[in-house]
């Protein structure tokens, strides 16, 4: 049997969109962990789900399996559900499984948000797909370039207040580093929602909203953030929509570094 394989861990979704999005990240991952066996899946809604995964890995020799969670902050998911998934799975299939931590505001991370964020400002014409994460896109709207820009960095959202406060965090170094008026908010479950945020931007007089994804992939969370920020912006200002996270080079070499550290 070979020491070790790795799995990259997802937490699911019924959109087809998110799980071909995180299928993405994987298959950029892979070629930076050379020389073991590697395979992705997901907690659950969508195959293969970990149970599998980890079953294949057994079956290519794995004597160990060492666990990379997709996932951006330690909520409740990450400190609950993924480990007792793991946990009954390496049971099942009499393996040991290792998890890692995961990703984090990684100063990476940061530079890579930075990115999306910066091929905003130039980005002028037309409505881009949101599913290509190389791109930028802008809705319709009224505005100028005169008038003065606002961040709104967007998460999924949390029970779990702890969580919640690390979105505001990397809000408030987004806004530092890049000289802008910034604020948090979130999808579902937390408040400030995304049209409460851009309310507080526009009634500050930001005539020019960018719209920055704290997500790994595309999906129906992140669509519903954006259906919102476009009906709460409407005729009154432009808004300019970044695209998710993706398997931008910075996501895959933390996470590539999250692996090594188990190898380790």
């Amino acid at each position: 049997m070979t020491s070790d394989g790795f799995l990259l861990c997802g937490h699911g979704s019924r959109d087809p969109v998110s799980v071909a999005g995180f299928a993405r990240i994987a298959r950029g991952l892979a070629p930076l962990l050379p020389g073991r066996p590697f395979a992705h899946g997901f907690m659950e809604l969508a195959e293969p789900d970990l149970d599998t995964a980890i079953g294949g890995l057994v079956r290519d020799g794995v004597g160990r399996i060492l666990a990379v969670p997709g996932f951006l902050f330690a909520a409740r998911h990450m400190r609950e559900d993924l480990p007792r998934e793991l946990a009954a799975a390496s049971a099942r299939h009499g393996v040991e499984v290792v998890l890692g931590r995961e990703l984090g505001a990684d100063p990476r991370l940061v530079e890579a948000l930075g990115d999306r964020l910066s091929a905003l400002i130039p980005a002028q014409a037309g409505i881009q797909d949101p599913r290509d994460p190389d791109v930028a896109l802008e809705s319709r709207g009224r505005g100028n370039d005169g008038e003065g820009m606002a961040l709104v960095l967007v998460g999924a959202g949390s029970s779990d207040p702890d969580t919640n406060a690390g979105l505001c965090g990397l809000c408030d170094e987004l806004g530092r580093i890049h000289g802008l008026a910034a604020i948090a908010c979130y999808a579902s479950v937390a408040t400030p929602t995304v049209a409460q945020a851009i309310e507080t931007m526009l009634d500050q007089g930001h005539r020019r909203i960018l719209l920055l994804p704290w997500f790994l992939t595309e999906g129906s969370l992140l669509g519903l953030a954006r259906t919102q920020a476009r009906a709460a912006v409407g005729d009154r200002a432009v808004l300019l929509e970044a695209a998710a996270l993706g398997p931008h080079p910075r996501v895959l070499a933390t996470l590539a570094d999250r692996a090594k550290e188990l190898a380790r």
